[in-house]
């Protein structure tokens, strides 16, 4: 007999199977299977936390959202959690709810976004959450898990539901399960954490707002602006990559860089220029894209003026990925980084 607890209440079914079933009658999966969330492995979890059921990770007034450490605890658990992920996804859940991060509007866009869980400090060895070769595809248990508990938060907490108040035009392959962790061992530079004033030795999640894919080749430059030149014709041709940006840069790459003497923030300011000074010839229509879409940014006065700059402070720099190919990723931010930020929580808690 399985005790299935629901985020709404606690049901006695007879087996695992039927309990699965149950879940998809409910609409309370990704599409997925889901495990059933026992009494006991809701409380597992809770423990590990260090939480009580009814403490408050967060709340958005605006949609009426209170999410409790229960609610939280349940959805893990469906998603495949084990309890010792419970630090990093506590710490990704108040991440979510910061204001600053608008979740709301990001789960309810009609374009791309997902929200990107990224990992730093000793957890991401600690629970085996990959940051190298496939970075984003399957065979993690932690990456595919964590990610997918704050989706089934986003859902079954929140009610952000697929086709209800989620009206993506095309949704996001990051809306099933989106984590990763910075591949600190093989970057020649200071981690994303540490760079944000965290201690190398602390642990911390950041969550970003992320939208399409693009990969970029070169497997031909040794030298630093060979590969950066590269980066800078792709950023500066997309309108979407202009404002905050996101570059994944693969360990190839970064070790043909940093060595070279060229620090994060040289990095940096070399893309920030070289986009400016190509814009004009790459991307002269670029206003056009606030224009269409009806909407402005902070900072402009209508949508004719949404010329957003990619400012060196705009670029975020992470070095992810295996070891070998000359490619690096380019993820393009939801609102450009204007309408919604970046944030980074601290994990506590973890045993």
């Amino acid at each position: 007999m399985v005790e299935a607890e629901a985020p709404s209440g606690t049901f006695e079914i007879p087996d695992t199977i039927e309990a699965i079933e149950f879940y998809y009658q409910q609409g309370l999966t990704d599409g997925l299977p889901v495990i059933p969330p026992t009494p006991q492995a809701v409380e597992q979890f809770l423990e590990a936390a260090g939480l009580g059921p009814k403490d408050i990770l967060g709340t958005r007034p605006s949609r009426n959202w209170v999410v409790t450490a229960n609610k939280v605890a349940i959805n893990a658990v469906m998603a495949g959690c084990l309890p010792e992920y419970a630090p990093v996804v506590v710490a990704s859940v108040r991440a979510l709810l910061q204001p600053d991060f608008n979740a709301s509007a990001i789960a309810e866009t009609a374009g791309t976004s997902a929200p990107l869980i990224m990992v730093n400090g000793p957890i991401r060895q600690k629970l085996g959450i990959n940051s190298g070769w496939n970075l984003f595809g399957p065979g993690w248990r932690a990456n595919a898990t964590i990610g997918r508990a704050l989706r089934l938060v986003l859902m079954n907490v929140c009610k952000e539901i697929p086709g209800v108040t989620d009206k993506s035009t095309f949704g996001h392959p990051g809306r099933y399960t989106f984590c990763i962790a910075e591949n600190e061992e093989s970057s020649p530079w200071e981690p994303y954490h540490v760079e944000k004033g965290y201690p190398l030795e602390s642990s911390a999640v950041a969550l970003f707002a992320t939208c399409d894919f693009m990969q970029i080749f070169n497997q031909a430059d040794p030298d630093p602006e060979g590969i950066l030149n590269t980066l800078s014709h792709t950023l500066a041709a997309n309108i979407s990559c202009h404002g905050e940006v996101m570059i994944i840069m693969s360990p190839e790459h970064a070790q043909n860089i940093g060595p070279a003497g060229w620090s994060k923030a040289n990095v940096k300011e070399y893309l920030a220029q070289r986009i400016a000074e190509l814009r004009a010839t790459l991307a002269p229509e670029q206003a056009r894209s606030g224009a269409l879409a009806g909407t402005w940014y902070p900072g402009t006065e209508a949508p004719e003026e949404s010329i957003i700059p990619t400012n060196p402070e705009d670029i975020i720099l992470l070095v992810a990925g295996g070891e070998g190919g000359g490619h690096s990723t380019i993820l393009s931010t939801w609102g450009k980084g204007r309408t919604s930020q970046s944030v980074i929580q601290p994990i506590t808690g973890a045993k």
